[in-house]
């Protein structure tokens, strides 16, 4: 019975010993997975860091060149839109650059502040089946008004019927009789082979061309439309009416012709206000929805490109 009792003290023993050594066992291999662990998660954290690090360096260089990149395209963009206007300010013909520099003038007189005036519009004759293009209409509070822009170099005659008599004895020797046709025009300027001879061309009536665009127009706006046509008047482009020199010439209550340095006192000073400002806004509103233009000018945007800088 002794025997027994000692041999199982000395199994408890060994099983002690045992269990010891592997709870040490254990412990060793749990400080080392934790070690191990701790070095790959430091591992981990120099790699993370260093991604951001590389990651942040690549952004950097990307935001700058993204930047880099945006500017150089603003510029081309900027050198596009130039060149874009600069182009399109050299396909207007001359005489209506000229009489567009003139609208600034009448923008800042009192009462056409809120005027809208549309360059080369667009229309049609549904009962003719033809179309036309003005070459400004202005909506104003003076009324509706077709301009017709003329840059004729040289000397331009023009001549009302009542002097009809000077063409008796020659081809226009009809002219004034029992037609509708109130003035005739001739241009005389140096002939292009012949810069010494003197070349006269008899040109179309600019009148009978405003006049059916206003008759057109008026079918479609509901309102009266007035007819003016404007000769650019300078050095090189001379004109009179009946042998005296124009500055304005009333052909009827609907049709004058004057110059571009006196179109703002003509319609300043010879039209009555007639359209409220809800008028006017009727009137465009109705012209922008239902006809095609190459301009649109108000008092904010005659000041911009391509119009405000003659060096664009």
């Amino acid at each position: 019975m002794e025997n027994l009792s000692i041999f199982l003290i000395l199994i408890i023993i060994v099983l002690i010993i045992i269990i010891f050594v592997i709870s040490k066992t254990n412990k060793d291999r749990i400080k080392n997975l934790m070690y191990e662990n701790i070095q790959q998660f430091q591992k981990y954290d120099s790699q993370i860091s260093n991604i951001k690090g590389e990651s942040q360096q690549a952004l950097g260089s990307l935001k700058f060149s993204s930047d880099l990149a945006l500017n150089n395209l603003n510029a081309e963009f900027e050198e596009y839109k130039r060149q874009v206007q600069k182009n399109f300010r050299e396909a207007i013909p001359v005489g209506e650059i000229f009489l567009i520099e003139k609208f600034e003038e009448l923008f800042n007189t009192p009462g056409f502040e809120n005027c809208k005036i549309y360059g080369h519009l667009n229309f049609r004759d549904k009962e003719l089946d033809k179309n036309y293009q003005a070459d400004f209409l202005i909506v104003c509070n003076r009324g509706i008004f077709v301009l017709e822009s003329k840059f004729w170099r040289g000397l331009t005659l023009i001549y009302s019927k009542w002097h009809n008599n000077l063409f008796k004895n020659t081809e226009f020797s009809d002219f004034g009789k029992g037609s509708g046709q109130e003035v005739t025009v001739f241009n005389v300027n140096s002939d292009d082979d012949k810069k010494d001879v003197l070349k006269i061309s008899k040109y179309s009536n600019p009148i009978t061309q405003a006049r059916q665009y206003s008759v057109v127009l008026s079918k479609y706006l509901k309102r009266e439309i007035k007819n003016i046509v404007v000769f650019q008047q300078d050095g090189s482009c001379q004109i009179k009416v009946d042998d005296n020199n124009l500055e304005r010439y009333k052909i009827d209550e609907h049709t004058q012709i004057t110059t571009q340095k006196n179109i703002v006192s003509l319609l300043q000073d010879f039209y009555p206000a007639v359209l409220k400002q809800m008028d006017i806004d009727n009137i465009t509103g109705f012209i922008e929805k239902n006809f095609q233009y190459a301009m649109c000018f108000n008092a904010q945007n005659i000041n911009q490109s391509p119009w405000g800088d003659s060096t664009n």
